[in-house]
């Protein structure tokens, strides 16, 4: 899979394709003050989870050398009954 690089409320961000929905949610589908929210927090504990609109979820994971890295989480099957 090829990395995309984009540049989210002046936040580097790579991913690879599968994650794509993701980034568009931080970018697109939420507000830029709750986008910021998930960022600051990446950055103090080093990655937060986030679900999108959809219900797919997500890890955005900050780097040391100050960037942002978003994968899509699969669902772990022993949840299931």
């Amino acid at each position: 899979m090829s990395v995309q690089i984009r540049d989210i409320h002046g936040h580097k961000v790579h991913s690879e394709e599968d994650a794509k929905e993701g980034v568009y949610y931080l970018e697109y589908s939420i507000q830029i003050e709750e986008a910021k929210v998930f960022f600051d927090q990446a950055k103090v504990k080093g990655s937060v989870q986030f679900e999108d609109s959809k219900g797919h979820n997500y890890t955005l994971l900050y780097k040391e050398d100050n960037t942002y890295w978003v994968y899509k989480r699969v669902a772990d099957s022993s949840d299931w009954f």
